[in-house]
């Protein structure tokens, strides 16, 4: 046997509803602002968060 240690499981993502439901909210809000009701467009406030 070798004495070179495994690699470490990959770690679980932890699901956090409230996190994720703010996170949106405050992207959203900025691309809202940023871009108005014409210019917002979902997949990039999707984009922008880590909810993937």
């Amino acid at each position: 046997m070798s004495s070179v240690d495994e690699p470490a499981p990959p770690r679980a993502r932890v699901r956090d509803a409230a996190r994720t439901k703010a996170e949106i909210l405050d992207v959203a809000t900025r691309e809202f602002a940023r871009a108005g009701y014409d210019g917002a467009r979902v997949d990039r406030i999707a984009t922008l968060t880590r909810t993937r």
